[in-house]
């Protein structure tokens, strides 16, 4: 089950935790902290992983364009310890890594395809500088 809304609390004091910012709203499946608490991954139903800077978590702020899940919602997720990568497991039981920096992405793009044209990099990654050369 899906919460509507995910929000984040002082609990400096468990008998008396405080609600800190406004809640980051949508159908929220799962969610994961970094390891160093500055980076919020949160996945929502038909919405794709959404990454936020929570290091003033008086005012969270959302990094870039959500990543994009198409076969299943992400039920589960955690990052790399040295935050680098996201893994998301979903209902279709596959886990997925997702490279969270522009030059570990090109990395995996070169080391898993032939280079792709220039149009076509402009069609599958557009928020990517073009890299005509993966050698």
């Amino acid at each position: 089950m899906a919460a509507r809304a995910s929000s984040l609390w002082d609990i400096s004091d468990p008998d008396h935790p405080v609600r800190i910012g406004p809640a980051i709203k949508g159908d929220i499946t799962a969610l994961a902290f970094s390891r160093d608490g500055k980076t919020l991954a949160v996945n929502g139903e038909g919405t794709g992983v959404r990454l936020w800077n929570v290091s003033d978590p008086a005012h969270p702020s959302m990094i870039g364009s959500p990543l994009e899940i198409r076969a299943s919602a992400a039920t589960a997720m955690a990052f790399s310890p040295d935050g680098q990568t996201l893994a998301t497991g979903g209902r279709d039981n596959t886990v997925r890594l997702w490279p969270l920096t522009v030059g570990a992405s090109i990395r995996q793009i070169c080391a898993n395809t032939d280079t792709p044209t220039r149009q076509q990099w402009a069609q599958y990654l557009p928020v990517l500088p073009y890299h005509p050369d993966c050698g």
